[in-house]
């Protein structure tokens, strides 16, 4: 076991020693690194884009509590006195 794991490490050192290799890494990685700040930037967009989204949603129902609650703390004035009632009154 231990000479297979000695075998591998001294293939893999190399391979990532040869100058092809070593050149097509930096290539792969630097795309890699190109593609992960692209994907950052997309996400920043979109997350802002969200919020923007989420900041409507909650003006648009505090408006409509506000209207809701101002409905009802509207004072509600008693019906005006019949004249019956008014006679009918014990002096």
């Amino acid at each position: 076991m231990f000479s297979f794991l000695f075998g591998l490490a001294a293939g893999t050192v190399c391979v990532l020693n040869g100058e092809s290799t070593r050149r097509l890494l930096v290539t792969v990685l630097a795309k890699a690194q190109d593609a992960a700040g692209a994907t950052a930037r997309e996400a920043v967009r979109w997350s802002a884009r969200l919020s923007e989204e989420v900041q409507d949603v909650v003006a648009e129902a505090r408006a409509a509590q506000e209207a809701e609650a101002q409905k009802s703390a509207d004072p509600i004035t008693p019906p005006p006195a019949s004249a019956s009632s008014a006679t009918s009154q014990v002096h």
